[in-house]
């Protein structure tokens, strides 16, 4: 029955026991994407990271810099831990964390409960 599906975004939150339908056909006016079509953290060309709730790693976002390569950072890698590659990621598992690298930049750093720390391992083993 199609009247039966709810319209929009359903998004639940599993710990209280909630859940909350975003109606997606309708533009917040508070909102700098929908009212004004900015995405300023899509675009960001500055550095950022997030911790990961519960999971004792950070993401780190960089710039929009060139593409790295990944074939090149796991063979230079290899000497530093486990690594394992394919045309996604590379995945580096040292004694002091594990981090995962993407093509973009982008990187999870496992095992490290802080950006700083975080950013200091990306830039031991990937470069700045």
């Amino acid at each position: 029955n199609e009247g039966a599906l709810l319209p929009g975004l359903l998004t639940g939150d599993v710990w209280a026991g909630t859940f909350e339908v975003m109606d997606l056909g309708e533009r917040a006016p508070w909102c700098p994407s929908c009212a004004e079509d900015r995405y300023d953290y899509a675009t960001a060309d500055r550095p950022s990271s997030s911790l990961l709730c519960g999971r004792e790693a950070v993401q780190l976002r960089g710039g929009t810099g060139p593409a790295l390569d990944l074939p090149a950072l796991a063979a230079r890698l290899r000497a530093a831990g486990e690594v394992m590659a394919n045309e996604h990621l590379v995945r580096l598992r040292a004694p002091e964390a594990e981090l995962v690298v993407f093509a973009d930049g982008r990187a999870i750093v496992k095992g490290v409960s802080d950006a700083a720390r975080a950013r200091s391992v990306y830039a031991r083993y990937v470069g700045v």
